[in-house]
């Protein structure tokens, strides 16, 4: 499909075509008992991503730290919550950069809000990733490399302040961590790492990133992967989500498959992440993106509905429901999940296109609501 400039005139009515099926179609899909509505004892996930970003934009700045505080302290005292907590603050990562700004505004409004600079650590973590790409370093320009590092060291600033106010922040250790890696050097990792596991020793954020920059392809090696995620088991009875650093080491090796379009090879590594490392998110993610390679929509829809149950409405996995949705030939599914995809990422020719084709295929069939 051609990547076509986006009018506004277009975008608005597709946006109009969209809020009159979300209710119907949304009520479809949440519904679904296909899968058990937790993964290894963790508690269901029902947080809304829209509902946190709608009052963002409303500046409910009262509100929204009234929810993330009570979100973490729930996590600090039993770690069974932390994926909750970081599917929270995960909603403010976004490429869009009012996203960015709006968090800019609620630090200003409340400087000592640990829960204000935790988001916007989060949006700008997401605008360095936005920023860096995923081409090679070789292949990314210079002046891109600048902007993410540059943004990275704000939100390094953002996540120190936040950890002045609180230092068991989990979340807002995860994310040095991760700037680190991407942005830093070896002494600032190890130095992100120690620290962290000195503070929240039970903490799977943390852990998933430490294990993500043991990988072979961070300079890493999949022995010292092994060895870490089997350390980890010790506190998976404090924090049950301990158990999916097993499945890294065989997303690892499937990653390796994927890298050189060896789909099928790739899958049965993901399958085998499944059962050592259970109902992990990412596993999820992983599968459905091998299944819509090779053009098992039906596969990838399955896959892709269970991360979002494990992990709602994440970017990367609405973009996938879209995708596979309608090519499964699933027209309202597919704008349904393009216009939540749309909701917080910045515009994506292809998703606006499908979107727009299922749009008018719904019309066609002569159904009143398009």
């Amino acid at each position: 499909m051609s990547s076509t400039r986006l009018s506004l005139r277009a975008r608005a009515a597709l946006t109009a075509v969209v809020l009159t099926a979300v209710c119907a179609v949304a009520t479809a899909y949440a519904t679904s008992r296909e899968f058990a509505v937790d993964a290894g004892g963790l508690p269901r996930i029902v947080i809304d991503r829209g509902d946190i970003i709608k009052k963002l934009y409303a500046h409910q700045f009262d509100t929204l730290n009234a929810e993330m505080t009570a979100y973490e302290k729930k996590a600090e005292s039993d770690p069974r919550y932390e994926m909750q907590a970081m599917v929270a603050f995960g909603a403010f990562s976004s490429s869009q950069s009012n996203i960015a700004e709006l968090t800019k505004q609620w630090c200003k409004a409340q400087p000592h809000s640990y829960a204000a600079h935790l988001a916007r650590a989060e949006a700008l973590s997401s605008m360095a990733a936005t920023w860096r790409g995923i081409e090679t370093i070789d292949n990314t320009p210079a002046s891109h490399i600048r902007q993410m590092e540059l943004y990275y060291a704000d939100a390094v600033h953002e996540e120190d302040l936040a950890l002045a106010s609180d230092p068991k922040l989990s979340i807002a250790h995860a994310l040095k961590i991760k700037a680190a890696r991407v942005a830093g050097g070896d002494d600032e990792a190890e130095s992100a790492q120690g620290e962290a596991l000195n503070r929240v020793p039970a903490s799977f954020a943390v852990r998933e990133q430490i294990i993500y920059a043991l990988r072979p392809r961070w300079g890493g090696a999949r022995a010292a992967m092994a060895k870490f995620a089997e350390e980890a088991q010790e506190y998976s009875a404090e924090n049950p989500s301990n158990r999916f650093l097993l499945a890294w080491l065989p997303l690892d090796q499937g990653d390796d498959f994927a890298d050189n379009h060896q789909w099928y090879e790739a899958i049965s590594y993901y399958n085998q992440a499944l059962k050592v490392g259970g109902e992990y998110w990412t596993t999820y993610r992983r599968l459905a993106n091998a299944y819509i390679e090779i053009t098992n929509y039906k596969e990838a829809l399955r896959a892709a509905l269970r991360a979002n149950q494990l992990y709602p409405q994440n970017s990367e996995v609405l973009r996938m429901l879209a995708i596979a949705s309608s090519s499964d030939d699933r027209p309202e599914a597919c704008v349904l999940w393009s216009s939540q995809y749309l909701r917080f990422e910045l515009p994506d020719p292809l998703i606006f296109q499908i979107a727009q084709q299922s749009a008018q295929e719904l019309k066609a069939q002569g159904k009143s609501n398009w």
